[in-house]
């Protein structure tokens, strides 16, 4: 088995259920929030970390699938805790400095659909966390390593807006590309998973 089935079918759960969360309130599709009244904002679907999601489900379920025995009960809770507080600090950032209706955010509160993420990211943290500090032997040669720190920098890209920063449509005001708390996460985050897979692995 490539995917652990529980892991994949959670994950891909949580995702549908922010679909119809942000259904619910007219924030799925761009034309779905222009219909009710909003004439910019970020609706679900435009937000590239959605998309992502898809990438870190399929990661994280293998990661379970593969190297998940080697993990203790106290290791998943300790990764659980510090996932969840990780979670709870990107969205408090998230619904702090939002300044446009998001699927996730609206008036500066998370909406049911940005729980629901908070939850989600709240586990994916912690498989990754384990992955990169609780995995011993059999460990992942350099190149796959690499490519997952690779992966996961490519999400924080995506997930900070940077592709629909350079389509830049007209009902996305916003400038990603422009953002200096996007850039530092983009950045910050990358050396982060550069410097654990270094000290894991080398070069």
């Amino acid at each position: 088995m490539i995917f652990n089935t529980t892991v994949l079918v959670g994950e891909l759960g949580l995702l549908a259920l922010q679909a119809i969360a942000a259904y619910w309130i007219g924030m799925l599709t761009p034309n779905q929030m222009m219909a009710r009244g909003r004439p910019q904002g970020l609706p679900l679907v435009a937000h590239g970390g959605m998309w992502g999601n898809l990438l870190l489900t399929a990661l994280t379920a293998h990661f379970v699938t593969r190297y998940g025995a080697q993990w203790t009960k106290g290791e998943w809770v300790v990764a659980l805790i510090v996932g969840t507080i990780l979670s709870g600090g990107m969205h408090w950032v998230y619904k702090t400095y939002a300044t446009i209706p998001e699927a996730h955010v609206l008036g500066h509160r998370l909406t049911f659909a940005g729980w629901t993420q908070f939850v989600y990211m709240a586990y994916v943290l912690a498989v990754l966390i384990l992955f990169y500090l609780g995995t011993e032997r059999p460990y992942p040669t350099r190149g796959v390593m690499w490519a997952n720190t690779s992966m996961l920098a490519f999400y924080l890209a995506i997930g900070n807006h940077f592709i629909l920063g350079l389509v830049a449509p007209s009902w996305y005001p916003n400038r990603p590309l422009r953002s200096p708390i996007g850039w530092a996460t983009v950045i910050g985050g990358s050396a982060v998973l550069g410097a654990v897979t270094w000290l894991r692995v080398g070069i």
